[in-house]
């Protein structure tokens, strides 16, 4: 189970990845209120959708009608400055807890979205 979710967490940071690449690649800075708002939504919609895809899929424990995962996803879009933020979970070995850091070369925003794959199942996987 715990090579599962490595990849998992792996194909869940690429696709969050190509996703800001498409938000935020051409863009110099923040623009109007709407148009940071849609891609934030934008990110976080494809962010929600990969993570479900690998919950629902290789996390899925075999015979099982539910997910043995529940997940958080937050995305952080700001200028690139030397601001920082910190975030800390509880987690158990079969959890994982991962930050997606994009940055747009020569540009200035950096867009970090962070996700927790809270495994709900008390018996062992292997």
């Amino acid at each position: 189970m715990k090579e599962k979710l490595d990849g998992a967490q792996k194909t869940i940071s690429a696709e969050i990845k190509r996703i800001c690449d498409e938000c935020l690649k051409d863009q110099d800075s923040f623009g109007d209120k709407a148009m940071t708002k849609s891609w934030k939504e934008k990110i976080l919609a494809a962010s929600k959708k990969v993570i479900e895809d690998q919950i629902n899929g290789p996390l899925k424990a075999p015979g099982k009608d539910e997910t043995n995962y529940k997940y958080a996803c937050f995305c952080t879009i700001m200028e690139n400055t030397r601001a920082t933020r910190c975030s800390t979970h509880w987690t158990s070995e079969l959890d994982h807890v991962g930050t997606v850091s994009y940055i747009n070369e020569g540009k200035d925003l950096i867009a970090l979205v962070d996700f927790v794959l809270m495994s709900r199942s008390e018996e062992i996987q292997v």
